[in-house]
């Protein structure tokens, strides 16, 4: 999944194992499950999303080699994207039908034929 900064998504996993050592250190702040966040910054190499919502404190790390300050991230994995748009989901589920009744017509022509296609031929 292609996330972008401003994209608006729902928790879909907000089982944290708080028992992890210095988990605490890392995160102040978690996102709760079924709650919706605005994204803040996509990281892409460590599949990771920061949200305007949920900020924690910058931590020391190993990045490259070089000792950085960075804020901890969320897995992608624990988000989806919020679906606002229903006339685009739909349109874009349409579309797929399409494309697969297009295939089935190619591998069987005679698979389907709608009933006006057989009501006009009755009268012609």
């Amino acid at each position: 999944m292609q996330y972008k900064p401003g994209e608006k998504v729902v928790c879909v996993d907000g089982n944290f194992d708080t028992t992890q050592p210095r988990f605490a250190e890392f995160f102040n702040n978690l996102p709760v499950e079924k709650v919706t966040y605005t994204i803040r910054e996509v990281r892409p190499l460590e599949k990771g999303l920061l949200l305007e919502e949920v900020v924690n404190p910058e931590v020391r790390t190993m990045r490259n080699g070089i000792l950085v300050w960075v804020e901890s991230g969320f897995a992608m994995r624990r988000f989806a994207p919020l679906l606002t748009d229903r006339d685009e989901f739909s349109d874009s589920i349409l579309e797929q039908v399409s494309k697969e009744i297009e295939i089935e017509r190619v591998l069987d022509p005679e698979w389907y034929v709608p009933e006006e296609v057989e009501e006009f031929e009755e009268l012609s």
